[in-house]
């Protein structure tokens, strides 16, 4: 299986961090290495899923420790990385500089965005977009 790092980036307030707390409530990992709260929402959790080490960190901001969070996941062995980040800037090179100096592919991915709302015909959007990434993660573990 190929490391990979899956950048969801997108401008603020669009639906990163949420889409991937959602990600995280919904991989039933087999224990949690890291598990810590950065303020009420934010996390970054590291754990086994189909015994793959997968890493998510929902923060994205610049100047949040992006860069540092994509380190320890690393660090901790992380075969999949899934990190928040802008759509240009600093964030994104904390991200992708990381996943280069170690081997990574990077595949940069937007959350699903409706200028109607949240919702879209009945579907809460971020659920959506958590499943497809779950989706994704699966793909990736089942090329090995």
């Amino acid at each position: 299986m190929q490391k990979t790092v899956i950048a969801v980036m997108a401008k603020a307030d669009r639906g990163k961090t949420t889409s991937l707390c959602k990600l995280i409530d919904i991989l039933p990992f087999e224990g949690k290495e890291v598990d810590e709260r950065f303020n009420l929402k934010d996390r970054l959790v590291v754990g086994t899923y189909r015994g793959v080490k997968i890493g998510i960190n929902t923060w994205g901001d610049p100047y949040s420790g992006v860069e540092e969070r994509m380190k320890r996941c690393i660090e901790s062995g992380c075969q999949i990385i899934v990190s928040a980040c802008r759509s240009k800037g600093i964030t994104t090179m904390e991200v992708d500089e990381p996943a280069k100096e170690n081997g990574f592919q990077t595949v940069w991915i937007q959350p699903y965005l409706s200028l109607w709302g949240e919702w879209c015909g009945g579907i809460y959007l971020n659920d959506a977009f958590a499943e497809s990434l779950k989706q994704f993660i699966n793909q990736l573990i089942d090329d090995k």
